[in-house]
């Protein structure tokens, strides 16, 4: 029996990020369908044998998460002009999905590292939690590196004063 993971990842694109990388991103959570013919990086790469062409697919379910309440979302967003004068920064992903360990730990574990060589956000970008927890594990990118830090007892903390 697998195991069921939420997660949830927020964060903007640095300007020198490569077009390929942002065209990639701009396909993957595409509300239309075109065509796409350049190959995957890795990890999709290293998930997908070469001539599957179901990471086309990877983040286009866009239905109620299966695990956990909401709906899953990929969105690949041009940065508000608000914040453009603010930031260095011209497109924003984000990005809640589902999936069970397997995949979770093959691909998507290192495609939050993958993703963090090009997030201008430092610090805090989302979470993931097994669906038998109610503790979220914390994710940050710092350095173009991934960091987890693991909220122990956050659901045995008590509940919210009124």
């Amino acid at each position: 029996m697998s195991l069921h993971y939420e997660f949830m990842l927020a964060f903007d694109l640095k300007p020198n990020t490569p077009p390929d990388v942002t065209a990639l991103l701009q396909y993957l959570t595409r509300t239309e369908d075109y065509a796409f013919v350049a190959a995957p990086p890795p990890p999709i790469a290293d998930w997908w044998e070469s001539n599957d062409l179901g990471w086309h697919q990877l983040l286009q379910d866009r239905g109620a998460l299966g695990y956990g309440a909401g709906s899953v979302i990929s969105l690949f967003a041009v940065v508000p002009p608000w914040r453009q004068m603010t930031a260095a920064t011209q497109y924003t992903v984000t990005i809640r999905n589902g999936t069970i360990d397997d995949e979770f730990d093959q691909l998507w574990r290192p495609m939050f590292r993958w993703l963090a060589q090009y997030s201008a956000t430092e610090g805090w970008v989302g979470y993931y939690r097994e669906a038998g927890s109610h503790d979220p594990t914390l994710l940050y990118f710092e350095q173009g590196r991934v960091e987890v830090r693991v909220v122990p007892g956050l659901h045995s903390a008590g509940s919210d004063p009124e």
